[in-house]
């Protein structure tokens, strides 16, 4: 696999819909925020004792017990987690990237990293595919995750679903198409 393509970095943020009314709203309650997230190895992933675990992760974790937030962590493909944390109260996103159409859902509370690297990656054995531009880039059929942030970001410079994108639930079914060609 070639990573010789386009690099975007941005920060990771950890987001929740509503904040402020859900923390004040958990001193009283004893019910646990649901806290989102997707399977991100070696980021996020499931353990050996089936919990949620890896670096951001295991920096949530700390941040929500620093702050005494009764919470319940679960991995889900990522368009089901960001669809949880749109349409229901007090639901806790990580990691999602911050943009100007998300800041009207989400509030964000604090980066997770400093900066992430992103890549549009081919097979090696395809010499003919050279891209280096977005607009270069619709020429092709591009995998990728429903409604992460690349979704959002090539929707916005002129991609099209089904057209240049192909959207699926999650990295391991984008990976499995490319490698089928």
């Amino acid at each position: 696999i070639n990573r010789n393509a386009i690099k975007m970095k941005h920060s990771l943020i950890l987001v929740c819909l509503w904040f402020f009314s859900f923390v004040s709203s958990s001193s009283v309650s004893s019910e646990a925020i649901p806290v989102v997230t997707e399977f991100w190895p070696p980021y996020i992933y499931y353990n050996d004792e089936g919990e949620v675990s890896g670096a951001l992760a295991e920096k949530v974790r700390r941040v929500l017990d620093h702050a005494a937030v009764n919470y319940k962590m679960e991995i889900y493909p990522w368009a089901r987690a960001y669809d949880q944390a749109l349409s229901k109260d007090s639901v806790l996103i990580f990691p999602l990237f911050r943009s100007k159409s998300r800041l009207k859902d989400f509030h964000f509370i604090c980066p997770l990293t400093s900066k992430a690297e992103l890549f549009f990656v081919k097979l090696s054995k395809r010499n003919d595919i050279i891209v280096n531009s977005i607009e270069e880039a619709k020429r092709y059929t591009i995998g990728l995750i429903r409604n992460d942030y690349i979704h959002e970001l090539l929707l916005q410079h002129g991609f099209m679903d089904r057209k240049q994108l192909d959207v699926n639930a999650d990295d391991l079914s984008s990976f499995r198409k490319l490698l089928k060609g």
